[in-house]
């Protein structure tokens, strides 16, 4: 992934897939805590990349989260504030979830169960 990054970087051809790589980078910094590494990479693709695109408002995104993480207040505010909001469809999110089922009822005789005992899954529970 360095070697990749490194030379995207350097090829003024290929700066747009070094965008790319550098968001991913900095998504995994995130995850691992390699927070400098993941900081370093996401300076070195914003000073490849200077117009303004989707691509940049994503690495100044990832680049101010990433100097939360290093308590550079002053420098996340500031790439926080430029990336400004990203595109629509410019941050992928997870598909909205199934509802949960409806409890199955009490299968005791009602007027003689002590609680209304529900049970979240295929069977219904028994009172005791």
């Amino acid at each position: 992934m360095r070697a990749a990054l490194d030379f995207s970087l350097g090829d003024p051809a290929e700066v747009a897939a070094g965008a790319v790589l550098g968001t991913a980078v900095g998504g995994i910094a995130i995850l691992t805590g390699l927070v400098r590494e993941g900081r370093r990479w996401i300076h070195r693709a914003l000073d490849s990349l200077q117009e303004v695109s989707a691509e940049r408002a994503r690495l100044l995104w990832i680049g101010g989260q990433l100097a939360l993480e290093e308590f550079a207040i002053y420098e996340a505010e500031t790439m926080l504030t430029d990336s400004g909001p990203l595109p629509a469809g410019g941050v992928t999110s997870r598909p909205p979830q199934s509802p949960r089922p409806s409890p199955a009822p009490c299968t005791c005789d009602t007027t003689s169960c002590p609680a209304p005992w529900t049970y979240w899954g295929p069977r219904s529970r028994k009172c005791p």
